[in-house]
């Protein structure tokens, strides 16, 4: 969205489901992205979508199976269902320039599954209360079940430079991201030199 700095009045932080941007905001802006694998991605957004009965593609999930209504909800609005996650973080499907952004631009990273850690690493690096965030079951355990081969293929071949970003993240690539590993140093350092300036006591 054109968020402008009057919009962001009295707020400290701002959440939504948007692809990134320069707004020309005059305050600091420091963002933070959420990761999942894709195919583990496309299987929780197939349940989402069926449970919520305003969602455009709510029918066609009650009526499909995961696969179909894949294939039919992707070629119908591709860009919600394919390389979603790249151009979340640099309005780009592109995994090398959105690992760029999250090397010169972002906070950090976190995965679904292992929020907890991120939002305690964040936490500590800001002096903050201790915050509790539930962790989440491991996503192989909920879904593979449900996931064919094909199913698969189908959606990696949709989202492969989101596949690249999930593990160039996950294997440490991009340097102040957080996994499910403890927090490092560096990542605690910069967060503390960039918000430092910003954070009120």
């Amino acid at each position: 969205p054109d968020l402008s700095d009057d919009d962001l009045e009295g707020f400290r932080a701002f959440t939504g489901h948007f692809d990134f941007r320069d707004n020309g905001l005059k305050r600091p802006v420091f963002p933070i992205a959420v990761l999942r694998h894709p195919v583990y991605r496309a299987v929780s957004l197939y349940h989402f979508i069926a449970k919520k009965d305003t969602h455009r593609h709510h029918e066609l999930a009650r009526q499909c199976g995961l696969e179909e209504f894949y294939r039919r909800a992707s070629a119908e609005t591709p860009g919600y269902f394919r390389e979603l996650q790249c151009r979340r973080i640099c309005s780009h499907p592109d995994a090398r320039m959105a690992l760029d952004f999250i090397n010169t631009r972002y906070l950090g990273v976190a995965f679904t599954e292992h929020l907890d850690q991120f939002v305690s690493a964040l936490g500590a690096a800001l002096e903050w209360p201790k915050v509790t965030v539930e962790s989440m079951p491991p996503d192989a355990g909920r879904y593979d079940a449900e996931v064919t081969p094909s199913f698969r293929a189908l959606v990696l071949e949709h989202n492969a430079e989101d596949l690249a970003l999930y593990e160039a993240v996950a294997n440490g690539t991009a340097p102040f991201a957080l996994s499910g590993a403890p927090p490092r140093a560096s990542f605690l350092q910069r967060t503390k030199n960039a918000l430092r300036p910003t954070v009120r006591k």
